[in-house]
């Protein structure tokens, strides 16, 4: 069946960016949007309409773990805490899919993380590189873009706007 390839998207200005280049730049063939439980419905709805604006298929993926249990077990999610945090409501779910992927294809996850977000991601942050686990491949199709190329990538194609940006 061969490698399967998701643009994931969080909502976000960056996330609309790159998960439209990626998918029409290829190679994703569909959407992967990672519900953490902690996002607004109106940001749900967003995802649903971009997906629809452009006819492509999205798969929702819901955490099974509850937030504010999290925080009652763990405390709110600070700095120290992130990587916690993230591997509850997003990388489990990614693994649950690497799973449903199984063995005889590769998963490649499409994001749109870049350097010029922060000091932090600017020493992590790399075109394409395998989770720990070696379950997935991560590729960041903007890696090396500032936030005014994806400003102009936005504004020179016929990407929604969300109404919470």
């Amino acid at each position: 069946m061969g490698d399967q390839h998701f643009a994931l998207i969080s909502g976000g200005h960056d996330s609309a960016v790159a998960a439209h280049k990626a998918m029409t730049d290829g190679p994703a063939d569909r959407l992967l949007y990672l519900d953490t439980g902690t996002g607004m419905d109106k940001n749900r709805e967003y995802i649903e309409r971009y997906a629809d604006h452009f006819g492509w298929y999205l798969y929702t993926i819901r955490t099974k773990e509850n937030y504010e249990e999290l925080v009652k077990k763990y405390g709110f999610p600070g700095p120290s805490k992130h990587v916690w945090f993230y591997q509850y409501l997003k990388e489990r779910q990614i693994g649950d899919l690497a799973t449903l992927v199984g063995t005889e294809q590769d998963l490649h996850c499409w994001t749109g993380v870049h350097k010029a977000e922060s000091v932090q991601r600017m020493k992590r942050v790399e075109d394409e590189q395998e989770d720990q686990s070696g379950r997935w491949t991560w590729h960041a199709p903007c890696a090396e873009w500032s936030q005014s190329d994806f400003d102009a990538y936005f504004e020179s194609h016929d990407i929604p706007t969300n109404e919470l940006w």
